[in-house]
């Protein structure tokens, strides 16, 4: 009989301990959100995209915390600012990819080139177009506006290299054209 209480009593203080053992894991996820956080902040304040102020309000707010608590709850684990090391430097290493693609207009005209010589399906032709016109965010800012010309302006330039007479540059059907048609939209 005494042996079935003391089990039942070591079971309770089981049951207490592993409670606690996962409130303090939950506290130690916590703070490891903030830190992950800091380390986004810590990063743009490097590159001067954010203050100081912004910075340290975040740093001395707990309200943020439980609001990033709540986001991460919410959305999952792909919000930005439930990212470790490796997916910030994936999401930069992207970053840089579409900056790239957005200022170097030769890229994009030669897939369009290659997509029209090789005749690649109307659904993954939509599929690119559509890539390409949320890439400079439809042209709604005077910066996209200029990147979306300037592709068009070297688009143009790739297609005119390859043809015999301007004849045949004005009968062709061009990728970049539908886009110029919802770009004048």
């Amino acid at each position: 009989m005494k042996s079935l209480s003391y089990y039942f009593i070591s079971l309770i203080e089981l049951e207490r301990l592993r409670q606690l053992v996962v409130q303090k894991i939950r506290e130690n996820n916590k703070l490891d959100e903030l830190l992950n956080q800091l380390d986004i902040k810590i990063a743009l304040l490097v590159k001067n995209s954010i203050t100081l102020d912004e910075v340290i309000a975040v740093a001395n707010s707990k309200k943020q915390l439980r609001r990033l608590s709540q986001l991460n709850s919410q959305y999952g684990p792909y919000t930005l600012k439930a990212l470790d090391k490796e997916s910030r430097r994936r999401v930069e290493s992207y970053q840089q990819m579409f900056y790239l693609l957005q200022t170097q207009p030769a890229y994009l005209a030669r897939l369009f080139f290659v997509m029209n010589k090789t005749r690649v399906s109307e659904k993954i032709k939509k599929i690119i177009e559509g890539v390409v016109l949320t890439l400079f965010g439809y042209a709604q800012n005077a910066r996209e506006e200029y990147l979306l010309l300037k592709l068009f302006q070297r688009s143009i330039m790739e297609e005119l290299e390859s043809v015999d007479s301007l004849q045949e540059f004005l009968r062709g059907n061009f990728m970049f054209m539908k886009l110029v048609v919802y770009y004048n939209r």
